[in-house]
């Protein structure tokens, strides 16, 4: 595999590559809440690992099919078709990354 398994849009003048990634149940909250900064190694290959900041916490991944596909959006406020909850769709994905301990 030589490519990720994501969503590539563009914005502006750079392309942006999104990846669906799921954690198992017993990742570590704090390694993994919004803000923090984690580090992926061999995105592109079919092993790829997720390392915390904090280095507490090692995944390995393997891409998925999903059972359907994953919309990725944003809001739109003030949209015409409705005043409330009113999203665009940006990209979709049928791949997901699955992380699982490595230990």
């Amino acid at each position: 595999m030589s490519e990720t398994q994501g969503v590539t849009l563009t914005e502006g003048d750079e392309e942006v590559q999104y990846v669906f990634v799921a954690l198992p149940k017993d990742a570590n909250a704090a390694s993994f809440g919004a803000g923090t900064v984690v580090q992926f190694e061999g995105l592109g290959t079919e092993r790829p690992l997720l390392r915390s900041q904090q280095g507490d916490s090692v995944l390995v991944g393997a891409y998925q099919d999903t059972l359907g596909s994953l919309l990725l959006v944003k809001e739109q406020p003030g949209a015409a078709f409705n005043s409330k909850n009113t999203y665009s769709v940006i990209g979709h994905t049928e791949k997901q990354l699955t992380m699982a301990r490595s230990d």
